[in-house]
């Protein structure tokens, strides 16, 4: 199929699109979109950031656990440093994204071939790719928004709410960490993505209508206890 043809036709006819995707892949054009946009998103968000307020939050977290002292002379240099080795975010992030991207594909392959599906993993990694479009689209929206803020006035906290996709934006700053997870995992953009996955899965061969359904599903909703979990262990 031809790239750019698949990737207008997630738009206006996304069942057809994951159809021919499945008999003829092409996946590099989305995954590439991917890295592209996490990295001009980092790129423009680092100089927004606060870096002497997020190491004084972060330093005031763990002094409330030890009992120890906040040093302003700690907040400096750690903000200092931060400052100086910023430009590694992007070639970092776009790694980890890329990673992270070819791992969650070969999750939903293994979860398709266990419940009978025939689909090899080019096949899976077009159909994730595609489907994943969405927060492509939501990460090139937040990156105006992101120009938009004054540099240095954004923390961790409230670099999260500049796009104000999903329910954790309204939630008070000082919520929960667990809770703000769970509410941030109701997002317009992520259950877009969940939606056309599941229209994907549902054009695999031989997989069962209710194990197309139910596996993305089921994954998404593992994946939010998770972080939900992580932040009850670790809270920000």
């Amino acid at each position: 199929m031809n790239p750019f043809r698949a990737l207008g036709g997630f738009f206006s006819e996304p069942g057809k699109t994951f159809e021919g995707l499945v008999k003829a892949p092409t996946w590099w054009l989305p995954m590439l979109l991917l890295v592209v946009s996490v990295a001009a998103s980092i790129w423009v968000a680092s100089p927004k950031m606060d870096y002497e307020q997020m190491m004084r939050e972060s330093l005031e977290k763990r002094a409330e656990k030890t009992g120890a002292k906040v040093s302003e002379t700690q907040v400096s240099d750690l903000a200092e440093r931060s400052r100086k080795f910023a430009w590694l975010g992007a070639p970092i992030g776009t790694v980890v994204v890329a990673v992270v991207a070819f791992g969650v594909a070969g999750v939903l392959w293994g979860s398709a071939k266990a419940f009978g599906g025939e689909i090899g993993y080019a096949q899976m990694l077009a159909i994730y790719g595609h489907a994943n479009l969405p927060n492509v689209a939501g990460t090139i929206v937040a990156i105006p928004l992101f120009l938009a803020q004054p540099d240095a006035s954004l923390t961790q906290k409230s670099a999260a709410r500049v796009l104000a996709s999903n329910l954790g934006a309204l939630l008070p700053f000082d919520a929960p960490s667990a809770l703000y997870a769970a509410a941030s995992s109701v997002d317009l953009f992520s259950l877009w993505c969940l939606t056309l996955l599941v229209i994907g899965f549902r054009k695999i061969p031989e997989l069962p209508r209710g194990a197309a359904t139910a596996i993305p599903i089921v994954l998404w909703v593992l994946y939010v206890v998770g972080k939900v979990g992580w932040r009850l262990a670790f809270p920000l």
